[in-house]
C-alpha cells in the first residue's frame, strides 16, 4: 500500500529548527508508517507567501498534489488528507473520478473553530463569515466522498458521523508524540516562587486570559510567575491584558524558542499550563500535542477538558473547570507542590509517554486501518 500524504499545514522548505508543533506532528506519523513498511509520499501544500498569494499557492499545491495521486496511485493506495478546507476547490477535486481511497484526517469540529476571536480586524470577520457560509453548504458534501474519517476524539467522530450519516468508516485516534525525539526535563526545586510554562501557538481557546485574571487577585504566600513561550493570534491579546493588569514582573514573553532555549525553560519551570478553553469551542474532549509534549518531557500540566489518552484523575494532570470562572491560584499552588514531592514524577510521566502516547504505537493501529477500508 502507498499514500499520498496532503498536508496544508506542511511548508516543504522550512528549517528543521523552525518547525511547529503541526509539522513535527505530520513528519513523525511519516517517518513511523515508513518504519512500519508503509509508502509515504508526504505532499507539503503551503507556502512561504502569505496573504491572498499564500492562498494561492496552497490551493495550487493541493490540486497538483491530488491530481498526481489520481494518475499513479491505485485501488490499494490512499490519499490521506489532514484537515479539510471546505472550499469550493476541495469539493470539485473530491468529486473527480479517482481508484484510490480518500481519508480524512480531522483535528477539530470546523464550524466551532471558525469563531472569531476578540479584537480582530474587519477583513478577518469577512474571511470567517466566508469559511462558515462554505462549512454550512459543504461540508456534508466534501466529508461524504471520502471513504473514511480519522478523527483525533471520540467527540469529533460522533460530529463526522452524523454530518455523513454513519455511511464511511470512522477510526478515533489521538494524537501521539514522537517521545525518543524529546528531551525529558530535569525539574526544579520549589522554593519561594512557583514558575509556570504554556508553550503555545496561543489562541483563545487556550484561556491564557483565565489564568492571568486570576493571578491578577492572587495573594498567597509563595509567588507565582507564568512563562509563556510562543506566537499566536491571540498573543497580542494576552500582552494587552497582562500590562492592563500590571502584571508585567509576574508574566514573561518568550516568543517562539527552540533546542536548547526551549530546554532551559522546562528545567526551570515546576507546572505547565495546557488548554484551559476548549469550551468556547464547544470542545469538551481535546488531544492536545502540547499535552503530549508535555508528559514526555514529564512536567506535570493543567488542563480543563477531557483527553481520552490519559487516566481520569491521573496524579500529574490537574483538571480546572471548564467555565469562565477564575482559577483558584491555591489549588494551582497544591498541585506544584504535591507533584514536586514526588522526585521520580518527570520518569513516571515520561514511562507513560513511551507506552501510551509515542507515534510508532499511533501509526501501527492507523496502518491496519487503512489496510481494511
Amino acid at each position: 500500500m502507498r499514500v499520498c500524504y496532503i498536508a496544508g499545514d506542511y511548508y516543504k522548505n522550512k528549517e528543521k529548527r523552525d518547525r511547529t508543533g503541526i509539522e513535527k506532528k505530520i513528519l513523525a506519523q511519516v517517518r513511523c508508517l515508513r518504519t512500519l513498511g508503509v509508502n509515504v509520499e508526504l505532499a507539503g501544500c503551503s507556502s512561504e507567501r502569505g496573504g491572498i498569494p499564500g492562498r494561492i499557492d496552497l490551493a495550487y499545491n493541493t490540486f497538483t498534489a491530488y491530481k498526481k495521486a489520481l494518475r499513479e496511485y491505485t485501488e490499494d493506495d490512499c490519499i490521506y488528507i489532514r484537515g479539510v478546507s471546505i472550499y469550493l476547490l476541495d469539493a470539485f477535486l473530491l468529486s473527480m473520478q479517482r481508484t484510490p481511497k480518500v481519508v480524512f484526517e480531522i483535528q477539530a469540529i470546523e464550524k466551532d473553530e471558525l469563531r472569531p476571536s476578540r479584537q480582530i480586524y474587519f477583513k478577518y470577520k469577512l474571511h470567517k463569515a466566508f469559511q462558515t457560509a462554505c462549512v454550512i453548504l459543504l461540508e456534508k458534501f466534501i466529508k461524504s466522498r471520502a471513504n473514511a474519517v480519522v478523527s483525533v476524539t471520540n467527540e469529533i467522530t460522533d460530529h463526522n458521523r452524523t454530518v455523513t450519516g454513519n455511511r464511511l468508516r470512522y477510526l478515533t485516534l489521538g494524537n501521539g508524540v514522537e517521545v525518543s525525539s524529546i528531551p525529558m526535563r530535569h525539574p526544579p526545586g520549589l522554593q519561594d516562587e512557583c514558575h509556570v510554562l504554556c508553550v503555545a501557538g496561543v489562541a483563545y481557546w487556550h484561556g491564557l486570559d483565565r489564568f492571568i485574571m486570576s493571578l491578577k487577585d492572587y495573594t498567597g504566600h509563595r509567588k507565582i510567575h507564568l512563562h509563556i513561550v510562543g506566537d499566536g493570534e491571540e498573543l497580542p491579546n494576552i500582552k494587552s491584558l497582562a500590562a492592563a493588569l500590571h502584571l508585567e514582573s509576574k508574566v514573561t514573553f518568550y516568543g517562539f524558542r527552540s533546542g536548547k532555549e526551549l530546554d532551559t525553560m522546562f528545567n526551570q519551570c515546576h507546572i505547565a499550563i495546557g488548554s484551559l478553553a476548549g469550551f468556547r469551542v464547544n470542545l469538551n474532549e481535546l488531544s492536545s500535542l502540547k499535552s503530549r509534549e508535555y508528559c514526555a518531557r514529564g512536567i506535570p500540566f493543567m488542563m480543563a477538558s477531557k483527553d481520552s489518552d490519559f487516566p481520569e484523575n491521573w496524579e500529574y494532570i490537574q483538571m480546572v473547570p471548564a467555565t469562565e470562572e477564575p482559577i483558584d491560584m491555591n489549588l494551582v499552588l497544591a498541585f506544584a507542590e504535591r507533584v514536586m514531592e514526588d522526585s521520580n514524577h518527570h520518569k513516571k510521566m515520561r514511562e507513560y509517554a513511551e507506552t501510551h502516547l509515542d507515534w510508532l504505537a499511533k501509526m501501527k493501529v492507523l496502518k491496519e486501518f487503512l489496510i481494511s477500508i
